[in-house]
């Protein structure tokens, strides 16, 4: 029996501005959600296999790494492709979205960002996520059916050749 999906739902919010990380937290808080946060991509990717999170929230100016780059990495790593990520970048021009396409960002938002917008954002890409996990558990449930039916079969298979020798 494949286990069920977790109720609680894990959002990551990344930026280097400890007031713009608060305020985007305090727009996501619900009952079903957890919070974590991360002050750089560093910290991000250093805490994100503990972490888990179902959405990351990412600031795409951060100094050092910033969001577009790291979004590009976590895109091209098996482990974490299927996360969605929102870019929150300072601006909504054309350029900015442009990057944020290639990076492999799932949405890109401008700030400041309006609270019902980002929390119907999030709300999408958690969705997007749990039917990902639903279709994974499929999956995996396929493949053990498969293997179960393959070796059962074989069983009776092998007895039928050694009668026929």
């Amino acid at each position: 029996m494949p286990e069920s999906a977790p109720l609680i739902k894990r959002i990551l919010v990344v930026n280097d501005d400890a007031e713009d990380r608060a305020a985007v937290c305090a727009q996501l808080t619900r009952a079903d959600v957890e919070l974590a946060e991360a002050a750089s991509a560093r910290e991000m990717m250093q805490h994100i296999h503990e972490l888990t999170p179902d959405v990351i929230v990412l600031d795409a100016d951060m100094p050092d790494v910033d969001g577009y780059e790291t979004c590009f990495r976590l895109k091209q790593a098996a482990a974490y492709k299927h996360i969605p990520v929102i870019l929150i970048a300072t601006s909504d021009s054309v350029g900015d979205r442009e990057r944020g396409v290639e990076a492999g960002a799932d949405e890109l938002i401008a700030g400041p960002v309006a609270a019902h917008e980002l929390q119907a954002r999030v709300r999408t890409m958690l969705r997007m996520k749990g039917q990902y996990d639903d279709l994974e558990r499929l999956l995996e449930l396929r493949q053990a059916l498969s293997y179960m039916i393959v070796h059962d079969l074989r069983n009776p298979l092998a007895a039928v050749v050694l009668y026929m020798q």
